[in-house]
């Protein structure tokens, strides 16, 4: 799979749960929007979102963008209602106007550096308890004061400051509950345990998708 077509899955309300595989450069405009039962979103490789690409899933409570992923069309996530955080890595250059509009329970956005364009009214509804997380001098930085949003530097940040839950499992447990269990969370990792209570290990998403 090289790309995700334009409308592809729109309006898939049972759909709630979806891996984007490596090889896929590019979600087309409108490939999921009004997936309104989506609430996991995975995505491997460095793709590109098209234009009202997740419109309107309100189910998707977190989003992390790949580090090789070059832009985030307009509207790409308006109006997912219980989007909390988004996390974007590495080498995005562009993120289109009203991305992240009417999505009332953003509380975390992570914007690197390496954006340079940051269309208009990205939080456009969005901007009570959002905090956003970048680079001073950054065009993230320069949008977040013009707009009176809340703004940390990475460089004034602890580890506390951006650390999430992990979960603990038995390292008993098999791999295919496992992976079930970390899609429905939407959780990237979980720590497993040995028979005595201590720490076995961890398992990644990636590590259970190659075994």
């Amino acid at each position: 799979i090289t790309r995700i077509e334009k409308n592809a899955f729109k309006n898939c309300t049972g759909l709630d749960d979806i891996s984007i595989p490596s090889s896929c450069d590019v979600i087309e405009e409108s490939a999921f929007q009004g997936c309104t039962d989506l609430d996991n979103v995975i995505i491997w490789g460095d793709t590109n979102i098209g234009n009202y690409a997740f419109q309107g899933c309100s189910s998707l409570e977190d989003i992390s963008i790949s580090s090789g992923t070059e832009y985030i069309g307009d509207y790409a996530f308006e109006g997912c209602t219980s989007l909390e955080n988004v996390i974007m890595w590495g080498r995005s250059t562009r993120i289109g106007k009203n991305a992240f509009a009417n999505c009332p329970k953003l509380k975390r956005v992570v914007i690197p550096e390496t954006v340079t364009e940051i269309g208009d009214n990205l939080f456009y509804g969005s901007t009570k308890n959002a905090v956003i997380y970048t680079s001073k001098g950054s065009a993230a930085d320069t949008y977040a004061q013009e707009n009176s949003l809340t703004v940390k530097y990475f460089d004034e940040l602890t580890a506390g400051d951006v650390c999430r839950e992990i979960s603990f499992v038995p390292e008993s447990i098999k791999c295919g509950e496992l992976f079930e269990s970390m899609t429905k969370s939407g959780s990237q990792m979980t720590a497993l345990v040995d028979e005595y209570g201590g720490t076995a290990g961890i398992v990644t998403m990636e590590d259970l998708i190659e075994s």
